[in-house]
């Protein structure tokens, strides 16, 4: 690999069914073998799909505070597992989860033979409907200097569902539908510039293959890390405060839903609410945890920001 070609982490998104797991394996079969072209990547793969079984998952399921926590642990593992490919000495404390602890060793036991000459090409396999869920990966990009890119995988809901029904555990039906309501599209931000949508078929290899080769040009670097005085917000209480935030959202849309807007004004009245939501988010994060965040009124904070935006707009 030449010097200008950095290791890269690589999303596989879309719904259950709509063959991210097809074509990672093809990638990464190609890849693998001796007939394989450009830049010499050392395939990885993180399927979600392998490290939690689908019995889990439904079980989880009847709690979004078990999906969340199952997600992290997956995150965590992750990046021990993505700095002991980048060949820093990442393991995880014997005090760590024992679920972390659990999916770090399946991911180090499925790695296979390392190529010397080659650098790892991470593919993350999972639904990753949110784009929070898709930033969290970026950051990780970002914290070992990895490129970053993210492949979509295009299914409609009817194609995903009839799939599912062949699978030997399919997925509940309503999860599939409600994934399709929440699946949030890149937009215009930076970390999101390198994706391609694909349907899986003809020429979707050609496509990613060029994709990987960009990122791989354009590595991210790390984010100075500037001591600070102040006690960050722990991850949990910045999870119940965005469940908190979307539930106001989702009030104040059904609010202007009952009044009877108009189409054009309903959409853009959640684009509205849902950017405000967003910086008040951002607000919270930035604030010192033990001085001031015992008392937050989130719906205050939601209105200023409304006021803010409705003004500004005028």
């Amino acid at each position: 690999m030449t010097a200008d070609h950095a290791s890269v982490l690589a999303l596989f998104c879309g719904l259950p069914a709509s063959g991210k797991t097809t074509l990672v394996q093809r990638i990464r079969t190609v890849l693998e073998s001796r007939e394989a072209r450009g830049v010499p990547w050392d395939p990885c793969v993180i399927c979600y799909d392998e490290l939690v079984s689908t019995d889990a998952q439904a079980e989880m399921a009847q709690s979004k505070g078990l999906t969340k926590e199952s997600r992290q642990h997956l995150l965590e593992a992750s990046d021990y597992y993505i700095g002991w490919l980048c060949g820093e000495c990442c393991e995880p404390s014997p005090m760590c989860s024992d679920p972390l602890m659990e999916m770090f060793g399946r991911l180090k036991a499925a790695r296979r033979g390392q190529k010397p000459d080659g650098k790892p090409l991470i593919m993350v396999d999972d639904n990753l409907y949110y784009r929070s869920m898709r930033a969290a990966w970026f950051k990780l990009a970002r914290k070992y200097s990895l490129g970053f890119c993210q492949v979509f995988l295009l299914c409609s809901a009817e194609q995903a569902i009839q799939r599912n029904a062949t699978r030997l555990l399919p997925v509940p039906e309503l999860t599939i539908k409600t994934m399709v309501q929440k699946f949030e599209l890149p937009r215009d931000e930076p970390w999101e510039q390198y994706f391609v949508a694909v349907d899986g078929g003809p020429g979707s290899m050609e496509k990613v293959m060029a994709l990987l080769e960009t990122a791989s040009k354009q590595p991210w670097s790390p984010v100075d890390i500037v001591d600070s005085i102040t006690d960050p917000t722990p991850p949990s209480q910045i999870h119940i405060w965005d469940l908190e935030l979307r539930a106001i959202v989702s009030k104040l849309i059904r609010q202007a839903q009952e009044e009877k807007s108009t189409k054009s004004k309903l959409q853009t009245w959640c684009l509205v609410v849902q950017k405000a939501r967003q910086n008040v988010l951002a607000y919270l994060k930035t604030l010192d945890f033990c001085n001031e965040k015992k008392e937050v009124d989130l719906e205050r904070l939601m209105q200023e920001h409304l006021d803010c935006s409705t003004s500004g707009a005028s």
